[in-house]
């Protein structure tokens, strides 16, 4: 027989596949989430929505506004891939994206802190999409 997979969001629909396939198996992605009242679900994390509909993730040149707009010479572009315009950190300082990112990373995505400036304690300090924070 040839194996069924489920991908849902959320949704166990296993048991309902099960009544006709023989073979299913289901497919869990996690995604860290707070949940904060119905119908509005706030992400915790750093996706970077369109690398499967353009094969890579955009330049540092192209920045996050390739989120908004399409970048030059893209055929495949899907976007734009945020509603709203590309969101500030808690500080309302920009977002700073660099790709190919260092050590090896396809990107990454900072912000400089409360002061808005590289390093720093406490408040001050990066945070960072790779590891938390870098000061």
């Amino acid at each position: 027989t040839t194996p069924l997979v489920s991908v849902q969001n959320g949704v166990a629909n296993e048991p309902t596949l099960l009544r006709f396939f023989a073979d299913v198996s289901g497919v869990c992605v996690m995604m860290p989430t707070s949940h904060l009242e119905p119908g509005v679900v706030v992400q915790h994390c750093s996706p970077v929505p369109g690398i499967l509909d353009v094969g890579r993730y955009p330049t540092t040149q192209e920045g996050l506004a390739a989120l908004r707009q399409r970048p030059f010479g893209t055929d495949r572009w899907d976007g734009p891939y945020l509603k709203k315009d590309i969101p500030r950190d808690p500080w309302d300082h920009p977002y700073y994206y660099r790709s190919p990112g260092e050590g090896g990373r396809p990107y990454d995505l900072l912000s400089y802190g409360a002061d808005g400036g590289p390093g720093g304690d406490g408040d001050n300090r990066d945070i960072t999409s790779y590891d938390g924070d870098t000061g």
